[in-house]
């Protein structure tokens, strides 16, 4: 069984503790969150929380390493088109940007 909590699909304990740390760590900050506060989110005794964490910093870890690893498995988006560069010495609206009304000031003795 498959339960949704605060958007995030979490189907085993240890899922539980990670969503809860997830939303904890993101409502408060990290230094902030307590061990009991991620316990209590996520509705599971102290045993089974220390089953499978020792600490705050190990719930942290395994928090990194599920986010970089759905990172790792994501699809990349479509490139698009090649665009050949322009470097600024070549063409000075590339660092104008969004000032079209100073491309008079790039010029030098009228070129």
């Amino acid at each position: 069984m498959t339960l949704e909590y605060n958007s995030i699909s979490v189907n085993s304990t240890s899922d539980k503790i990670l969503a809860a740390a997830l939303s904890l760590f993101t409502e408060r900050g990290y230094e902030t969150a307590t061990i009991h506060e991620i316990r209590s989110r996520a509705g599971v005794s102290n045993g089974s929380l220390f089953h499978f964490f020792s600490t705050k910093q190990d719930i942290a870890g395994a928090l990194f390493a599920a986010i970089t690893d759905t990172e790792a498995r994501a699809p990349l988006p479509p490139l698009g088109p090649v665009v050949e560069s322009v470097s600024p010495i070549d063409d000075p609206r590339w660092v104008l940007g969004d000032y079209p009304d100073a491309a008079h000031l790039t010029s030098v003795n009228g070129v």
